[in-house]
């Protein structure tokens, strides 16, 4: 016992250093309050993307005495799971109490990941906090990764903890005012005698997005999501909280290493703003295979036509609370022009978006598939984009629509003309040719 022990320590003190670059520099909070205007989304319909409504985590809705009594007893059973599997049964309670306690209170303090630094809490408490809240997260992941093969009390916590309330809590836990520092995750996936299935947790998160596995298909494209506990790139890649690494599951193409860092977009407006009107140019809008946000682009078809290919998306109150949050994480301070790939994403749809046609027509291009009326929708889209930052993959997207119209001036009047016209001009043709018969019998006759 005494090695395993040994073992756990050397284990801590890596994930520890690995943290402690941030020791002697100011840190920019991590985990902020969502922005005002995208807090206020949803408001209108008595709808709140932001507050938790069955787990609050971390320390910006301790004052909620209603939500804190129901989720107490959820709690300490993970509690109970993670001491119990800890050290593969090996480790006194007591001692990975206070194994846990130490690294999760080890420098930098924990508090400067938050807008608030919460003063009103000593730090016992604030670590207890972060302890179980940890702890809380961790059994949820395992139970929904399957990482806990034949264990009978983690199989016991997920059918009368998890499974009765498994929409709020995948809802809760990707909140951004609902996140704690993901060093807390590392410092207790040590103690844990096999891995947390992260990246398969991700996985089936994301399938959420996807039309064609919410029915109960595991999503194989998000499987070949970020490593974080099995690779080199993985581990430098800190993510900042769950909701952050969440975010970068979805994104794909991105390369943050071009830190051109500027907050407005340098692209001209377009003059086109609807799915409607790219059609007229002869741009056709098509769902992208990886089902990724960051997947935006526009590839040309010959000399003449276009596609836009976007991500499909599935649009309900469960994803459009994740969406939300993710632009407001995106939103943080400090970001570079690739970062905002979630946000780009949901500007391009809101640009395509003008009247309810135009939903409908992104509903048939399987672009939006949505629980949403098409009102609903269109006003879900439009709410949101006056708040959002866009960056490079919008420009890019931009770019490449502006530069096919000023291409093929000709062939996209020709081609909006016809398009608009098409019916009138069948219509004509159709009486042409009903009425040409009888001219040429008539003149026949004559003859």
């Amino acid at each position: 016992m005494e090695e395993y022990v040994l073992q756990n320590l050397e284990e801590l003190n890596r994930v520890l250093e690995s943290n402690a670059g941030d020791e002697m520099k100011e840190l920019t909070p991590d985990i902020q309050r969502v922005p005002k205007g995208l807090a206020r989304i949803g408001r209108d319909a008595a709808v709140c993307y932001v507050a938790p409504r069955a787990v609050p985590i971390g320390p910006y809705y301790r004052h909620s005495p209603e939500l804190q009594y129901k989720t107490k007893i959820m709690k300490m059973a993970a509690i109970g799971w993670f001491l119990g599997r800890a050290g593969g049964g090996a480790l006194r309670p007591e001692l990975v109490v206070r194994m846990a306690f130490e690294a999760i209170a080890y420098p930098p303090s924990l508090r400067g990941f938050y807008d608030d630094q919460f003063e009103d809490i000593d730090d016992e408490h604030f670590t207890k906090w972060m302890f179980q809240d940890g702890c809380f997260l961790l059994a949820f992941m395992m139970a929904m990764g399957g990482g806990g093969g034949g264990d009978a009390a983690l199989q016991g916590l997920t059918t009368v903890i998890f499974q009765p309330r498994i929409d709020s809590i995948m809802r809760d836990i990707m909140l951004l005012e609902n996140q704690i520092p993901w060093r807390v995750l590392e410092v207790l996936m040590v103690f844990l005698p096999v891995p947390v299935p992260v990246d398969r947790f991700l996985s089936l998160m994301a399938a959420k997005f996807n039309v064609r596995t919410t029915s109960g298909g595991h999503d194989q494209r998000a499987a070949a999501g970020p490593s974080i506990a099995g690779d080199e790139r993985g581990r430098r890649r800190k993510p900042m909280h769950l909701l952050a690494l969440f975010r970068d599951h979805q994104v794909v193409g991105l390369h943050p290493a071009e830190d051109n860092r500027r907050l407005i977009s340098t692209t001209p407006s377009a003059n086109f703003s609807t799915a409607m009107e790219l059609a007229e140019m002869g741009v056709h809008l098509a769902a992208s295979k990886t089902g990724r946000f960051g997947d935006m682009a526009v590839v040309r078809r010959g000399r003449l036509f276009g596609k836009l290919f976007l991500a499909p998306v599935l649009l309900n109150d469960l994803t459009a609370c994740w969406l939300v949050n993710m632009a407001a994480y995106e939103a943080s301070a400090g970001r570079s022009g690739d970062d905002y790939a979630v946000s780009s994403y949901l500007y391009m749809v809101a640009l395509l978006m003008n009247r309810e046609d135009d939903v409908h027509q992104l509903r048939a291009r399987c672009i939006v598939h949505s629980t949403f009326s098409n009102t609903q929708t269109l006003e879900f889209f439009k709410g949101l984009a006056p708040h959002l930052h866009f960056g490079r993959q919008y420009d890019r997207v931009l770019q490449d629509l502006l530069g096919y119209r000023r291409d093929r001036p000709v062939f996209v009047a020709v081609h909006k003309f016809l398009y608009n016209n098409f019916k009138t001009i069948l219509t004509v043709l159709s009486i042409v040719g009903v009425i040409a018969p009888i001219l040429r019998a008539l003149i026949h006759r004559q003859n």
